[in-house]
């Protein structure tokens, strides 16, 4: 039986569910990128209110990404990954790419993904191998400016997509999209251990800029 701690619940409130989770890892304010992978033209850093400042002003387009390996996740890993991301009001990308992160391996990447895409604008919700599967538009834009709590919660029947407690994309873990049948996500994900994943990018004359807090990632034993 794993032990239930609690810290890494995730509320879908209009619908009244709760999925509890046990922590496996944790990043706030005021911890260290001690163990993280850092890369892009520039690297994520600390900033001075002490959230992950992922930011780049290369003028011929860049980026910046980091991440993190969760140790003993191989195989059917039920959990949820939270975070708490901004969009600065400085940023000015507007690549399908403007910001990507999840549980995931790597950029291109496989896993359950959130994908802002700012140019058209909307949040989208991908579940793939690290080239094709399933992708869908929520209709949501982030404010830039404003914090927003995101959640994924991957069941053993499918993946849910929170904005600040509410759902807004479910789909069935079943699901392949446009992959080939060899190697579906939900393959890919049993063989693979799992990365919490953030990465930012724009094109010439603009700028990335996401700031990203409290940081959860925790293994789903019940739902209420």
């Amino acid at each position: 039986m794993p032990k239930y701690v609690g810290q890494s619940n995730a509320y879908d409130i209009p619908n009244n569910v709760i999925y509890m989770g046990d922590l496996l890892y944790a990043w706030d304010v005021g911890d260290p990128l001690t163990g993280w992978t850092l890369g892009g033209i520039t690297v994520p850093t600390i900033a001075a209110d002490g959230r992950i400042r992922l930011y780049d002003n290369t003028p011929a387009g860049g980026s910046s990404s980091g991440r993190i390996v969760i140790p003993n996740t191989l195989g059917e890993l039920l959990c949820i990954l939270h975070f708490k991301a901004t969009r600065m009001i400085d940023d000015t990308s507007t690549n399908d790419n403007s910001l990507y992160c999840g549980l995931a391996d790597s950029v291109p990447a496989g896993g359950a993904l959130w994908n802002y895409r700012a140019l058209a604008p909307t949040m989208w919700g991908m579940w793939r191998n690290p080239t094709l599967g399933y992708s869908a538009s929520m209709s949501r834009i982030l404010t830039q400016g404003q914090e927003y709590s995101l959640d994924i919660v991957k069941t053993a029947k499918e993946i849910v997509w929170l904005i600040d407690n509410v759902k807004v994309l479910e789909t069935p873990v079943g699901v392949k999209g446009t992959a080939p049948l060899s190697s579906t996500p939900q393959n890919f994900m049993r063989t693979t251990l799992k990365y919490v994943n953030f990465y930012v990018d724009h094109a010439a004359g603009q700028v990335s800029h996401w700031r990203v807090r409290d940081i959860r990632v925790s293994r789903l034993v019940g739902k209420s």
